[in-house]
């Protein structure tokens, strides 16, 4: 079997199956259509006993926890404490959103609010 038709019979497989986060396919996240279908596409199972199936989680869960510690490190690398003083002006970040408005010209930003008190 040559690799563009393996390749091929792969990118079927993983198109048809579900993404466990979504909940749907990534062909249809990322084209808003379904995929086309093929018959009898499934994924490849893995033989082995109860211990290797244990070793392959705790692999995968270590793998998981640095590469979420790596990047929350990466995200937090340029966040500064910020600490507010009573009597300072400040802006409070807007969080809701106006439906069926353009976010671009949304007011960001309420304010300035004198701070009265700080926790």
């Amino acid at each position: 079997m040559c690799w563009p038709h393996m390749l091929q019979q792969c990118q079927i497989v993983m198109n048809q199956a579900l993404h466990t986060s979504m909940g749907k396919q990534l062909y249809f996240a990322f084209s808003r259509y379904p995929p086309i279908l093929a018959d009898g596409a499934c994924l490849p199972s893995v033989t082995g006993d109860e211990d290797d199936l244990a070793l392959a989680h705790d692999l995968i869960h270590d793998t998981h926890q640095k590469r979420s510690q790596r990047y929350r490190d990466v995200a937090n690398r340029k966040q500064r404490n910020q600490s507010v003083k009573v009597g300072v002006l400040v802006w409070v970040k807007r969080e809701t959103e106006f439906p069926s408005t353009i976010q671009k010209l949304n007011v960001k930003w309420n304010g300035p609010y004198k701070v009265i008190k700080v926790k």
